[in-house]
């Protein structure tokens, strides 16, 4: 029987196997399940050295595998867990651990923060297969959780009744030998990446926000410089993607075309994406200024923004942001590239009429690099 996804919404996953109970009616043991499929990833998407250190793992621990799942009792979420205690053991994680509190409340917004039954932590594409095929033996509830920015409940948690499986530990950039890709695994965060490469010439494109999970691609990734790149979306060469029967396959414009069209922007409902391979872009320069203005002037600022959208479809370096939030506009200039003289770039110019409250949130114009950008814009905590 296939997997039945619950939720359709982006930057989480929870959902619910619909396979029949362990009590016996299975065609094999859980640990020659689990074996099996280990041997069937293909080496193309995992290091053949995790594939046979989970199988001698899961061989060396058969019997307790099969004991753990047929314990009088118990229920399918606890059969899970106690086969990913011994089979994915590192970073394991249950409400008997020290850290539990700790691993439960990594979720940015408290509403988020909920009790899972166990929290487990693959390490690659093989681990996350294995996980994969836990909860799908026991018919058990899950949820994956990248960085945790997802503010609506059971979006990257899960309460009791299931398993979280934490993906963050998934970590690796590798950038390809012509430096047009960059293989992005989904454990990274944005800082992570604009870090790397902050080292050369270009880019890739990601969200603005440093601690947000790369995952936040999947919904779509509003970059500093969307007019003149598009979205992080738009610039994803190939999604790696575990799927719910733990088979492993490639999607991109030649593979899985369906897939690779959804995922941009669907979220990670048809799978878990454990690698994005994504262009690199010809930008490192970034200009940008930040400040509040006061809300009272929202008829004027609303015309004056009508005016820099009309100048960025001719000059598509300029990108911004406006929010509204209690009594003063937020405002965020971004221009590719560096300004050449301490005014804004002409794009903005209609902007010019303002006059910015003194506050800590200014930022005068600021010749700078993308990843320097998003840390501004980020710590401590994202402002806008």
């Amino acid at each position: 029987m296939q997997t039945k996804w619950i939720f359709s919404l982006p930057l989480c996953l929870t959902a619910v196997a619909a396979l029949p109970d362990l009590g016996g009616r299975a065609t094999s043991s859980p640990s020659k399940e689990l074996v099996k499929t280990a041997k069937k990833l293909p080496s193309s998407h995992v290091q053949d050295q995790d594939i046979s250190q989970l199988v001698s793992l899961i061989e060396n621990k058969a019997s307790a595998i099969d004991g753990a799942s047929v314990g009088y009792g118990m229920t399918k979420v606890a059969q899970a867990c106690a086969i990913g205690k011994i089979v994915l053991p590192k970073g394991y994680v249950d409400p008997n651990s020290g850290n539990y509190t700790m691993e439960t409340e990594i979720n940015w917004s408290r509403s988020c923060q909920l009790p899972a039954a166990c929290v487990v932590q693959p390490r690659n594409t093989a681990e996350v297969a294995i996980a994969m095929k836990i909860v799908t033996l026991t018919g058990t509830k899950f949820a994956v959780r990248s960085a945790g920015h997802n503010p609506n409940p059971k979006f990257g948690s899960i309460d009791q009744s299931g398993m979280l499986i934490d993906i963050s530990e998934i970590k690796g950039l590798k950038l390809s030998d012509d430096r047009k890709t960059l293989r992005v695994a989904t454990g990274n965060k944005i800082r992570d990446i604009q870090k790397f490469t902050d080292q050369y010439d270009f880019t890739v494109v990601t969200g603005v926000n440093s601690a947000v999970g790369s995952g936040a691609i999947l919904g779509g990734g509003f970059p500093a410089h969307g007019a003149f790149t598009g979205s992080a979306a738009d610039n994803v060469e190939n999604f790696e993607v575990v799927l719910s029967d733990s088979t492993v396959i490639n999607a991109n414009a030649n593979n899985h075309r369906d897939l690779f069209q959804v995922l941009k922007g669907g979220g990670n409902n048809f799978g878990i994406v454990t690698h994005f391979t994504l262009y690199t872009v010809p930008i490192h320069d970034l200009w940008f200024n930040f400040y509040d203005l006061p809300f009272t002037q929202y008829k004027e600022l609303l015309a004056a923004i009508v005016q820099v959208q009309k100048n960025i479809e001719t000059d598509n370096k300029a990108s911004f942001i406006a929010i509204a939030s209690g009594n003063v506009w937020h405002m965020a200039l971004m221009y590719v590239g560096k300004s050449p003289d301490s005014g804004l770039p002409p794009p903005f110019k209609p902007l010019e009429q303002f006059k910015p409250i003194d506050n800590e949130f200014n930022l005068p114009g600021t010749n700078s690099t993308i990843y320097k950008f998003n840390e501004a814009i980020s710590a401590p905590d994202p402002v806008i």
